[in-house]
C-alpha cells in the first residue's frame, strides 16, 4: 500500500524516525502548507498519508482543523484546486516552532489572531498585549484548533457559518494570486495579515466594528508583520477578488469582523470600498 509521510518544519529530530521507516515510503520534507499536497494525494490514490506538523500555519489551519478541505494553487490562482478528505489523524508538537524561522513563525500567527478576531474576544486581549516570541504557543494552538474544529464540525462543506473562517482572505488571497503572478510570492499569512487590516477598514466603514477596534487591530498587526509593498493595480487586484470562491455572481462576498469576537458572512463588498481599504493600507 503506497504511503506518504511528512517531516515538518525544520524538525531534525525526525530524522530517526524517517530512518525506521520502510523504503516504500514516500518522504517528503516538510514545507509550509504542504499537508495540503500530501493530503491531496490520499484523495486520489496513495490511501496512507503520515503528517507530523511542524509549521505553525499547519498546526492550526491545515492538518487538523481544516475540516478536510484541501487546495492547492493552479496557474497563479490561489486554491483553485481541492477536495475534502479528512485525515484519520495528525500530531502536533509546539516544540517543533522553536526550529523556524522568525518569518514562518510569524506567518502562521496570522491565523491565530484571525481566531481570535471572529471568536474570542478575551483571547485578542491576550495575545495583543505580548510580543511574538512571548505567545503561549501550547495554549494558542490547543485554542485555535479547538475553534476551528467546533466550527468544521458544524459546518464541514462551507454553507454558512465556516464562512467566518475567511476573514483576511479575500483580499489576502487576491494578493497572494498577484504577487505569484509577478514572480514575487509573500507567505500567505503576510498577504491574509495584509487582507485583516484592509477588510476591517471596511467592516468599520460599515459599522460592523468601531474606528477605535479598527485602531486597535491595525497598530497590532503593523507591529507584528512588516508593511508589505502594495500593489498600485487597483483593477488587477479587484479582479483577482472576483475570483474568490466565496463569491454568489458578480457579488463580492467577504467574512467580516462584528465586533472583537464574532463575525458575519456573506457581506457584500463595493469596488469602491475594495479601492479605498487599498488605499487604507498604502498610507501606513
Amino acid at each position: 500500500m503506497p504511503v506518504a509521510i511528512l517531516a515538518g518544519g525544520l524538525a531534525t529530530r525526525l530524522q530517526p524516525l524517517t530512518r525506521q521507516v520502510p523504503k516504500s515510503l514516500i518522504e517528503v520534507n516538510g514545507e509550509p502548507f504542504v499537508a495540503h499536497q500530501l493530503r491531496l494525494l490520499r484523495a486520489t490514490g496513495i490511501r496512507r498519508v503520515v503528517l507530523c506538523v511542524g509549521y505553525l500555519g499547519e498546526m492550526i489551519e491545515d492538518a487538523i482543523g481544516n475540516g478536510g478541505k484541501l487546495g492547492i494553487d493552479f496557474l497563479h490562482f490561489k486554491n483553485h484546486i481541492g477536495v475534502f478528505c479528512e485525515p484519520r489523524a495528525t500530531l502536533i508538537d509546539t516544540s517543533f516552532l522553536k526550529t523556524l524561522p522568525e518569518r514562518e513563525l510569524r506567518s502562521g500567527f496570522a491565523e491565530v489572531v484571525k481566531h481570535c478576531l471572529i471568536s474570542d474576544l478575551a483571547m485578542w486581549q491576550t495575545i495583543r498585549t505580548k510580543p511574538l516570541h512571548d505567545q503561549d504557543w501550547d495554549m494558542l494552538v490547543k485554542h485555535a484548533v479547538g475553534f476551528k474544529k467546533s466550527v468544521t464540525d458544524a459546518d464541514p462543506r462551507e454553507k454558512g457559518l465556516r464562512k467566518i473562517l475567511n476573514f483576511g482572505h479575500t483580499i489576502g488571497h487576491a494578493l497572494e494570486s498577484y504577487f505569484l503572478a509577478e514572480g514575487n510570492r509573500i507567505f500567505h499569512g503576510e498577504a491574509i495579515a495584509m487582507g485583516m487590516i484592509m477588510e476591517s477598514l471596511i467592516a468599520c466603514d460599515k459599522k460592523l466594528i468601531t474606528a477605535a477596534q479598527l485602531d486597535e487591530i491595525t497598530a497590532f498587526l503593523m507591529k507584528i508583520f512588516e508593511k508589505q509593498e502594495m500593489p498600485w493595480g487597483d483593477s488587477a487586484l479587484i479582479q483577482l477578488t472576483k475570483q474568490d470562491k466565496k463569491n454568489r455572481g458578480n457579488e463580492i462576498l467577504m467574512a467580516l469582523p462584528e465586533g472583537i469576537g464574532k463575525a458575519k458572512w456573506d457581506v457584500t463588498v463595493s469596488e469602491d470600498e475594495l479601492e479605498k481599504s487599498f488605499d487604507y493600507y498604502r498610507s501606513l
